[in-house]
């Protein structure tokens, strides 16, 4: 599976569970000259922000989707070394990246109960090999 491939996975897992989810993948494109050039994210910034429900406002976490074989580039692996990303290599690696990520902060009364809710969501996907 490619990276594109999971990414969209997990970010159709990540809504179905209420998360609002911003892609920032930087994209690449060829002018009529013929050099690259790339255009969207800085370099290092993760793949996907996610909010999960009831997060507090302003407060995302940074995904970085990478494939079995992926690896990471000096700025990412500097980000991941300062805790300011995690990784990811499957959807349920994802799912509980947002649930740990949401447990980290209290819960309000209105606050759905989305723990229990993704916790269901990978009961029914299964283990996943990373």
């Amino acid at each position: 599976m490619t990276e594109a491939e999971l990414q969209c996975q997990i970010v159709d897992a990540l809504r179905l569970l209420g998360c609002t989810v911003l892609v920032t993948s930087a994209r690449s494109y060829r002018p009529a000259q013929g050099e690259r050039r790339g255009y969207g994210a800085d370099r290092g910034v993760p793949d996907l922000l996610v909010a999960p429900p009831g997060a507090p406002p302003s407060v995302w976490l940074g995904l970085e989707v990478k494939s079995a074989r992926g690896r990471l580039s000096p700025v990412q692996k500097a980000l991941l070394d300062a805790g300011r990303i995690t990784v990811v290599r499957s959807v349920t690696a994802a799912i509980r990246a947002a649930a740990t990520f949401r447990a980290a902060y209290p819960r309000k009364a209105d606050d759905p109960a989305w723990g229990p809710r993704a916790e269901q969501m990978l009961a029914q996907i299964g283990e996943e090999q990373p």
